[in-house]
């Protein structure tokens, strides 16, 4: 299993579901994967390739993504394993696409991918690249089985990238059940970021990029609190990367015009395991207000924490919603929408009824994404392979 360092609780997730099956799985990681613990039947043996990720300068960080890769080259060689799963790639995909792959398909290596995008680009709204676009299909004709998360992701492989149907397995995203949640109560967690026990708190969770559309959440927020002066939102994670920096300045510009600094708490950092809990029990409804998406980890943690959603009708996003149950589906770049469905929130069962519905949202996300129903069918694409 090679992880790219990328998602530790997603790679903690299912390894933890295929050892407790009985499988021996050697896994490629970082050091945040390699201080986990786990238990089953089966064996892990762990390849601390990648080491540290803290922030470090370019020729660090350089030196770092060079080594990884002169090491994966030489683990691979000396290696018997014989299917390699692709759960990430590391810093270079196009490179990992292609000519990584033709390089594992040399030493006889069965290989699996799991696209938890289909083209990372489209959902980024990027302008479409030729060499993205190239890569992109010499990956899924190269590797011998594709995952995906949903059935529109599958229709679009098949469809777009003409890959065969008998191809592509449909797996849920895996719930977040790693991240421990909040011991604090709901007045307490408020209270640590700021808030009174009767504010109604909305979260923004996440990486920050253009493609998630936080500015129409922004909007939103400048006309609720005219006529609510207790709404106040938390943006509580890093922005993506360097590219999205300036998008991330154009907000902060659009916070200060609409003056909202008084009811907006910005956490633009990365946030720990330990403080994610913290947040979802502060808020009263988690907010995805993309504008493009396959599907989202976020969606499945707030489901983890017992959070109600409120979510954008793109990608696979309206199929995990129960309107009304386990929160609410508007129109993507629909400000006028949210705000409607954000009142409705507030004036509903789901707000007044919090304590009682949150096991109920939580039971409901343990279901939709399933590790087991991941891990069952990923262990028999895993038999199928190595048969043929």
């Amino acid at each position: 299993m090679l992880t790219g360092g990328q998602d530790p609780p997603y790679a903690r997730g299912l390894l933890r579901q295929l050892l407790a099956r009985g499988l021996d799985v050697v896994c490629v990681g970082s050091d945040e994967l390699a201080d986990s613990h786990f238990d089953g039947s089966g064996r892990l043996e762990f390849h601390n390739l990648i080491g540290s990720q803290e922030p470090t300068n370019l020729i660090g960080k350089t030196w770092r993504v060079l080594r990884y890769y002169g090491r994966l080259v030489v683990f691979a060689a000396r290696s018997d394993v014989r299917l390699f799963h692709i759960l990430w790639f590391r810093k270079f995909p196009w490179i990992e696409r292609t000519l990584l792959n033709v390089y594992f398909k040399l030493l006889g290596k069965k290989l699996i991918f799991t696209a938890h995008n289909v083209d990372d680009q489209a959902r980024d709204g990027k302008k479409k690249s030729l060499v993205n676009r190239l890569s992109l299909r010499c990956l899924y004709r190269t590797v011998d089985h594709v995952f995906v998360h949903t059935a529109r992701m599958k229709l679009e492989l098949v469809e777009q990238f003409g890959v065969p149907e008998a191809k592509v397995t449909v797996v849920p995203f895996g719930i977040n059940d790693v991240i421990p949640s909040s011991t604090l109560g709901r007045s307490a967690a408020k209270q640590q970021l700021g808030f009174g026990p009767e504010d109604r708190v909305l979260l923004f969770f996440g990486n920050i990029a253009p493609y998630k559309g936080l500015e129409d959440l922004i909007r939103a927020m400048a006309q609720l609190i005219e006529e609510e002066k207790r709404v106040a939102l938390v943006i509580a994670g890093p922005v993506k990367d360097r590219t999205c920096q300036p998008y991330w300045a154009s907000l902060e510009a659009l916070i200060d015009d609409l003056g909202l600094n008084g009811h907006v708490r910005k956490e633009v950092r990365y946030i720990p395991d330990h403080e994610v809990g913290d947040f979802f029990r502060a808020a009263d409804v988690s907010i995805l207000p993309y504008r493009r998406i396959y599907q989202s980890g976020v969606l499945a943690l707030s489901y983890a924490q017992g959070l109600p959603v409120i979510v954008t009708d793109v990608g696979s996003l309206p199929d995990d919603v129960i309107e009304g149950e386990t929160g609410y589906v508007f129109p993507a770049s629909d400000v006028s929408a949210l705000i409607d469905r954000i009142r409705t929130h507030f004036s509903s069962e789901l707000f007044s009824d919090f304590a009682m519905r949150r096991e109920k949202i939580r039971a409901h996300g343990a279901e939709r994404f399933s590790w087991a129903t991941n891990a069952d069918r990923t262990c028999a694409v895993y038999a199928r392979i190595l048969a043929n």
